[in-house]
Parts: structure tokens; sequence; C-alpha cells
């Protein structure tokens, strides 16, 4: 009987032990513990790589995937940043009351530098005017306001020119002759009467037409023109005004001397200084 008793004694302390022991084993996370669910020596799958963010990419080949700091979206290269000109770069686009116009020269970049007063750039893209407040390069298509202040720029044989009094674009010619050529733009024609009320008005008044937009440019035998809505000028030496007109458009030269091409008489006019030219604008 006693001995009985001692062996059932005996084997209810091995039980507790062993209990106890998975117990523990369990509580510390071992993988081979009794009860844990994961048979003794079956490998666990390693976490996936993390990024640099700490998160874990992982792809179709189970290989992580890097992200940059600062968003999941943010490439892990960014390489070089874009260059500004390269947006908006080309021909800009054409003001509706300049469509009719032909062979329009291609909006070029050029290096700018304000010469007096206030002057103002828009840049492509853009619809707010900055002030140009020392030389800077300009990316093509970039709207130059003159109107209260002066701007120097080279033409393509490196001279300078001087241009002030209104607002354009840069463009450029090509071949051995290129120019460089300032385009009139803004202003508003809406405004101009009828042709009969406006010949009526204007032989009435004994005036020009009234102006809608004008510049004055001023160089040293550079390689300048100038095109307003219906005519364009190229320059030899001289202080000149393009002027565009309800009328149409007109040169005036103050000092040496312009050729005016006039594409509605098919012929090209030299204007000489104390002169003008008037292409009249083709309704």
């Amino acid at each position: 009987m006693h001995g009985r008793a001692r062996a059932a004694l005996i084997a209810t302390i091995v039980f507790a032990s062993l209990a106890l022991a998975a117990a523990v084993a369990l509580a510390a996370g071992r993988p081979d513990a009794p009860g844990s669910g994961n048979p003794k020596g079956t490998p666990t799958q390693a976490p996936a790589n993390p990024g640099p963010n700490g998160n874990a990419n992982a792809n179709a080949n189970g290989q992580g995937t890097a992200t940059s700091p600062g968003g999941d979206n943010a490439p892990a290269n960014p390489g070089p940043p874009a260059d500004p000109g390269s947006q908006g770069q080309g021909n800009p686009p054409t003001d509706p009351q300049d469509q009719h116009r032909q062979n329009t020269p291609a909006a070029a970049d050029a290096d700018v530098t304000p010469s007096s007063g206030t002057v103002k750039v828009t840049l492509p893209g853009s619809a707010s005017p900055v002030a140009l407040a020392a030389v800077q390069h300009l990316p093509a298509g970039t709207l130059i306001d003159a109107t209260q202040g002066s701007v120097t720029l080279d033409g393509p044989d490196g001279k300078p020119g001087t241009f002030t009094g209104g607002a354009f674009v840069v463009r450029k010619t090509t071949g051995p002759k290129a120019l460089t050529v300032l385009q009139l733009t803004g202003g508003d024609f809406s405004k101009c009467p009828p042709r009969s009320a406006k010949k009526a008005a204007v032989q009435a008044a004994g005036r020009r037409g009234r102006a809608v937009r004008r510049l004055w440019g001023r160089d040293n035998h550079g390689r300048f023109g100038t095109q307003g809505r219906d005519a364009s000028a190229s320059v030899r030496g001289t202080v000149w005004l393009t002027e565009d007109r309800c009328d149409g458009t007109s040169f005036t030269v103050r000092q040496g001397s312009i050729l005016v091409r006039d594409a509605a008489r098919h012929r090209t006019v030299v204007v000489r200084a104390g002169h003008s030219y008037l292409v009249r604008h083709k309704r």
C-alpha cells in the first residue's frame, strides 16, 4: 500500500514538473516548446528587408524595395533637377489678335539686363509677372514688359540693343544673317472702331490711327528686328519706333535707317531718319 502511494506521488510530481517546464518555455518564445504549434527543426521565415523608412516593401521575388525618405512615392534616385527653361520652351501660345501673322520666327532664350526703370517678366507657364532686378537668362517664350523701364540684350553678333516703352517676346531667325527679333505683344485691338467708322473719324480729326502698343529700340549696327501685327523691320544702326495702331503697323526712324518688309505689297522699303512708314492692317 505504501509502495503504490509513493509511486503515485512521484508520478504526480513528474507530471507537474513537465507542465511547469512547458509553460516557462512557451513564455520565453522558444519555437520548439511544447504547445507552440511549430515543430522542432521547422525554420521560421525572416521578415522582409525594411527600406530606409522602416517599411518592408517586398516585390514579387521577395526582395526588399528601398524607398526614399519623404514619402512612399518618392524615387530612390531623383536625378538632376529639371531645367526651368525646359518647361514651356519653344513657341509660346500666339495671341489670338496676331494669329494671321505668317512665318513668325521661333521664340528664343536670351540674356536680358534691366537698364532703367521697372522691368517685369512673365515666365512660360506662369501668369504672375516678377521684377527683373539683375541680368538673367530667360527661357524661350518669356514675356518681357519694359513699358516702365528699359532692357538691354545682345544680338546674334554679340552687339547690344536697348529697348523700352512696350512689352515683347524675344524670337530669333536662323541662317548666316540671323536676327534677334522682338515681337510686340499685348494691347487690346478690340477697342479699335470698324474700318469705315475709323476711316471717317481719322479723316475728320486729321490725325493718325490710335496706338495700341509700341516699342522703342536703339542699337549700334547690331542684328536686331522688330515685328508688329502687320509688318516687321530689320535695323541698320538705328533709333526707331515700332507702333501697332488700329490702322496698321507704323515704323518711325529717328536715327539711321531700317528695312521694312511690306508683305501686303510684296516689297521691302528703306525708311531713313526723319521718316515713317505705315503698313495698313488687312481686315
